[in-house]
């Protein structure tokens, strides 16, 4: 992400990260991809994990085109709606203006975070919540950027608090009962596919960093709830263990992710979750674009 205002001073030296500086995605390298391609035979599973990522990265940066804007504005910005949004011709906001177009947000770039944890052995909470301080005031140097940008109000909240680096869960759980138990917001689950990506051979450990790499900045249940589900779902669509029953998918994540987390969840979020991941839910009922919520 392009991020051009000089950050705030911080002594970053306390918190040591390592990154490669080559820029890999200049015109006259070689696709790293096309090796492997060719090597192996499992073409389906590797076009499943390819979507995976680029599904994260690209749906990102399209959605920017219209993050944060009603359905209104959007009908006014784009009366044709026989025509799609033109990716990267989109019509610039207060917001969207912020990035280069074609960049993704902050939401890959955290998802890029805790996929690097995760391919370490002793990947855990404390190592995402470091990658996340040293992300906030240098972003990604690989890509040209000089601090994180688009952090919502709760994760700054929680990566400021004192004991973050230290004990992440608790810093989040904190937060998280000053608001007196209400704040929810949507940071989490928009990351939260990396850990089926590195894991997907692996139920239990998705199921457990799933719920780890959420609390890390999220602490509410119903936010551990959605990245669960995402989690669970994109592990059995990576296995095709479903098939192309889309109901029986959705069936069964439901009542897996009631399972594991089960008395953390009251009766009235149970009910809640269960509603919104109905398969017969519409756009209209979920109403995404309510003022109070939306983003």
């Amino acid at each position: 992400m392009k991020y051009h205002r000089e950050p705030t001073p911080m002594d970053v030296n306390n918190y040591p990260m390592s990154y490669n500086t080559h820029d890999s995605t200049e015109s006259d390298d070689k696709d790293l991809l096309d090796p492997i391609l060719k090597k192996l035979h499992k073409g389906d599973l590797i076009d499943r994990l390819l979507g995976c990522a680029y599904g994260q990265a690209l749906s990102d940066a399209y959605g920017l085109s219209t993050e944060f804007e009603d359905r209104i504005t959007v009908a006014t910005m784009y009366p044709d709606n026989t025509q799609i949004i033109p990716f990267q011709d989109y019509i610039l906001t207060a917001h969207s203006s912020r990035w280069t177009r074609g960049d993704w947000t902050d939401d890959t770039d955290q998802w890029i975070l805790i996929l690097e944890t995760l391919t370490y052995p002793n990947g855990d909470d404390i190592m995402f919540a470091k990658k996340l301080r040293h992300w906030i005031y240098q972003c990604f140097s690989e890509l040209g950027d000089c601090r994180g940008m688009g952090l919502g109000a709760n994760v700054s909240q929680v990566t400021s608090s004192y004991n973050f680096l230290s004990d992440p869960h608790e810093a989040s759980r904190t937060t998280w009962e000053r608001s007196y138990r209400q704040a929810a917001p949507n940071g989490a689950v928009i990351r939260c596919s990396a850990s089926a990506l590195v894991h997907f051979r692996d139920i239990e450990k998705v199921k457990s960093t799933a719920i780890s790499m959420c609390k890390v900045t999220h602490f509410d249940p119903r936010c551990v709830a959605s990245c669960l589900a995402v989690c669970l779902a994109s592990t059995y669509l990576l296995q095709a263990s479903t098939e192309d029953d889309i109901e029986i998918l959705i069936d069964r994540v439901q009542k897996e992710t009631i399972y594991i987390l089960d008395d953390q969840l009251t009766s009235e979020h149970k009910e809640e979750f269960l509603w919104y991941t109905h398969k017969d839910r519409t756009l209209e009922e979920l109403n995404l674009d309510e003022p109070r919520s939306i983003g």
